[in-house]
């Protein structure tokens, strides 16, 4: 199902008031994702925090057909991972708007004039000048996300160089160099931004999805010349019934130690699991790296 059939939106649902919809909120049945907004509650539960946050910018831009979504809610439409969904839906400001910010949205402006594009009926921002203005805007961990999502779907490295290149705008070397890291093997935002954490920390650098010999395994992240394996650890995979197959969480578990017990029998090499609050916090990243004796020099300059 698309996501914003989820929505339940006075004028957008036939038979549908605000008053009825005010009042299943009351009851509890349904969740107020902004304002004149409103998803099952069981629905919005299930959801992930870049799906909730797709939603609440898809909510905003069928209430508001003439909005532009840009930076993070228009990395969403595109299909492209963030690392830390925005809590606000993006929207870029344009010359006629004044104070957007009363309207439940966080105003933006973009690196550069664009023309605005439609995606599934939605306006946005274009797609390089999207990955553009957050790799000028976030910092280098975070911007890394939609950098590497842009270039494992066929995205161009070269033509956001020169898109960039014919810019001259604050946040310029930032983008640079977070456009320079950017690998197209990240699996998930979450592995990008562990992966910017190891840089900014001063640790030798990555290989993502690291095969296993002679197996379809792979490791999130791997540094062969140090024999160390790294897996990225959440709680979805757990509880998910996207991803857990039937499966119970003790059986999941199970799974995933004798895998591991697989891949160190094969080549040997040591384990080191954190999760992705370890990484956005960083310190816990980082004791986990050290305990796993992974050596760690100065810390990198990112901008």
């Amino acid at each position: 199902m698309p996501l914003d059939d989820l929505l339940l939106i006075p004028g957008l649902v036939p038979q549908l008031t605000a008053r009825e919809l005010q009042r299943s909120a009351e009851r509890g049945a349904i969740e107020r994702i902004g304002r004149g907004a409103y998803v099952d509650r069981r629905e919005w539960s299930l959801l992930r925090a870049d799906e909730r946050a797709l939603l609440r910018a898809l909510a905003y831009a069928r209430q508001h057909p003439e909005a532009v979504l840009s930076h993070s809610s228009a990395a969403l439409v595109h299909g492209l991972p963030v690392a830390i969904p925005p809590a606000r839906p993006e929207v870029l400001r344009l010359r006629s708007q004044h104070d957007l910010g009363g309207n439940g949205v966080r105003a933006r402006s973009s690196v550069a004039p664009a023309e605005a594009i439609t995606v599934d009926d939605v306006r946005v921002v274009p797609i390089e000048r999207t990955v553009l203005d957050l790799a000028a805007t976030l910092p280098f961990r975070e911007a890394l996300a939609p950098i590497d999502g842009y270039l494992a779907r066929g995205g161009s490295r070269d033509a956001l160089d020169d898109l960039l290149g014919g810019l001259r705008i604050r946040g310029a070397r930032r983008a640079e160099v977070a456009v320079a890291h950017g690998d197209a093997g990240a699996a998930n935002g979450g592995e990008s931004l562990s992966r910017g954490t190891v840089h900014e920390l001063g640790f030798p650098a990555s290989v993502v999805q690291m095969p296993v010999p002679g197996t379809p395994h792979q490791t999130d992240l791997g540094w062969p010349e140090f024999e160390l394996r790294g897996e990225l650890d959440g709680f979805q995979k757990y509880v998910d019934p996207r991803y857990t197959d039937g499966r119970t969480p003790a059986q999941i578990a199970f799974a995933e130690k004798r895998r591991e017990d697989e891949i160190r029998l094969i080549t040997g090499h040591r384990f080191v699991r954190w999760t992705f609050e370890d990484a956005l916090r960083v310190q816990p990243f980082r004791r986990a790296l050290l305990r796993a004796g992974l050596p760690q020099q100065q810390r990198r300059r990112t901008r």
